[in-house]
């Protein structure tokens, strides 16, 4: 084979069954490793919780566990966005998290609440409860799970983090 402004191309050589058959699956799983590649803030520190809260009573976690089809991302993130623009300043909020696959359809929230009672308002407010009406329809599975924890007790880092969905309490498909 030759090019016209190259000259011949140099000859490919030959690779054996074996061989071509395993590079093509690795470059498989390269691009398949990309849609799970997720980005997203570090989950709540454990000691900032105690500072905030006393390391000896437990604090409220609430997971958030969603798919999101392709065609819906940017409303749903949207939404997603006003909703953590405001966190900061709800009352009883001891800390947050939010990670979300770069090319995939997941996304997972944390939030730390000294009590259920400041977490029940969180969902009752305006801006929380705009964002569910106007995100959930764009939201194919949501999932939602409560535990009590003692500041201690809190995931160090997303893979703690999700690893407390197999911890044994209740999921939910809605809050309240």
């Amino acid at each position: 084979m030759s090019s016209p402004f190259f000259g011949a191309w140099p000859a490919r050589p030959a690779r054996a069954g074996l061989w071509a058959a395993l590079s093509g699956w690795a470059s498989l799983a390269g691009l398949l490793a990309l849609t799970s590649c997720a980005v997203g803030s570090p989950v709540p520190d454990p000691q900032a919780v105690a500072q905030r809260h006393g390391s000896d009573t437990s604090v409220v976690v609430a997971l958030t566990r969603v798919e999101v089809p392709h065609r819906d991302r940017l409303p749903f993130d949207f939404h997603t966005s006003r909703v953590l623009g405001q966190i900061q300043a709800q009352p009883g909020l001891l800390g947050w998290g939010a990670r979300r696959e770069v090319f995939g359809t997941h996304g997972w929230t944390i939030t730390v609440w000294r009590d259920d009672a400041a977490r029940a308002a969180f969902v009752r407010s305006e801006v929380h409860r705009q964002a569910m009406r106007r995100g959930e329809p764009e939201s194919a599975i949501s999932e939602f799970k409560r535990l009590s924890l003692k500041p201690s007790e809190l995931p160090r880092s997303w893979d703690e983090v999700m690893a407390l969905w197999d911890k044994p309490g209740p999921t939910r498909q809605s809050w309240e």
